[in-house]
Formats: structure tokens, sequence, C-alpha cells
């Protein structure tokens, strides 16, 4: 399938091309894609799924689920203290590289919170003459 922009760019889509975990399964009439996970993905155009706005179903963003013994920068996570509703409103026990315990929301792990308190007080020191 061959789709022309107004910028110029074409776009030809075969069977058994992969985008992420999608791979494209039929392209005329309609584009057709099947998921890893086994879904389904009909309506998107070809210019969507190849400059890369598309991988997955959605499975990427809503089955994504945090393991006790992940790693989120300097934080091992110990084990869920608190269920929410979605993701982000997941509370967990948490450990730091320096052995530091304690517990954060998963949004902040999310936000990048690189160390704990104590990490940050010994490398202000570290750095001063």
């Amino acid at each position: 399938m061959t789709i022309e922009r107004r910028c110029g760019r074409k776009y030809e889509l075969e069977v058994g091309q992969r985008f992420g975990r999608l791979v494209v399964t039929q392209t005329r009439p309609g584009l057709v894609m099947r998921c890893d996970c086994g879904a389904t993905v009909t309506g998107r155009t070809p210019a969507h799924v190849v400059d890369s706005r598309l991988k997955s179903c959605g499975c990427l963003r809503n089955k994504r689920t945090r393991q006790p013994g992940d790693r989120h920068n300097d934080w091992t996570l110990v084990e869920l203290v608190q269920d929410g509703p979605n993701n982000l409103s997941r509370k967990w026990a948490v450990r730091c590289k320096c052995g530091y315990a304690s517990t954060k929301w998963e949004a902040d792990l999310k936000a990048k919170v690189t160390a704990c308190g104590a990490c940050r007080r010994n490398e202000q020191k570290g750095a001063e003459p």
C-alpha cells in the first residue's frame, strides 16, 4: 500500500513487516495488524504506523506491571504496600543502592527520582573541597 503525504513522502507497507509489537497481516482494502499479545489493530493509517507513533495495540501502556525485584534508577522494588486503581497510584516498599529502605509512589519512580536523601547528602559532601 503506497500513501503519498503532502510533503511528498511515500509509505509502502508489506505483509509481514514489523513495527514495534505490531505485524502487518493485511494491506488492502484496509490496514490490519496483529499485536504480539494477540489483539488485532485496524483503522490506522500507514503514515501513523511508519512514523513510529504506534508500537502496540495498547498493551504496552495498559498491561505494564511492576514486579518485586525490578529496578528504577537507584531503587529496587521490595514489595507492593498499597495497590491503586492505576499504575501510578501504587505504593512500593523500596531499597536504595546504599541500603536505605523507604516507601515510594510509583509515579515518583517514573519521574526518575534517582537517589535517596542519604545518597544525595553523601554526594554533596564528596563534592565539597
